[in-house]
C-alpha cells in the first residue's frame, strides 16, 4: 500500500467538501495536520472549511496558526507564493474579527 501524506489528505478534504461531504473533509484536514501540523497550507484550508461551516472561532483560531506558519516559512517560499497567501490569510483573519 502507498503510505497517506498529508498533501494527498489535503487534496483529499478539498475534493470531499466539493462533494459535499463536510465530514469526511474534516476527518482528511485533520488526520493531515496530524502528519503535518507545520504546514501553513494545510491550516490555512482547514481554517477556510472552518469558515465554511460557519464555526469562526475555528477559523480564526487555524488562519492565525497559519499565517505564524507562513511567517516562519517565508524564506522557504517564492516571494509571489508568500505574499499572496499572506494577503489572503490577512483578508480571512480580518473578517472573521469582524473588519472588512
Amino acid at each position: 500500500t502507498v503510505p497517506m501524506t498529508a498533501r494527498k489528505l489535503n487534496y483529499y478534504a478539498n475534493e470531499f467538501e466539493e462533494l459535499g461531504m463536510p465530514d469526511r473533509a474534516l476527518e482528511c484536514y485533520l488526520w493531515a495536520l496530524r502528519l503535518d501540523g507545520n504546514s501553513y497550507q494545510i491550516n490555512a484550508n482547514t481554517a477556510y472549511f472552518y469558515k465554511q461551516q460557519g464555526r469562526k472561532v475555528e477559523a480564526l483560531r487555524y488562519f492565525q496558526t497559519a499565517l505564524l506558519l507562513l511567517e516562519k516559512q517565508k524564506d522557504s517560499l517564492e516571494e509571489r507564493r508568500y505574499t499572496n497567501s499572506k494577503e489572503w490569510i490577512e483578508e480571512e483573519i480580518g473578517e472573521l474579527e469582524g473588519g472588512e
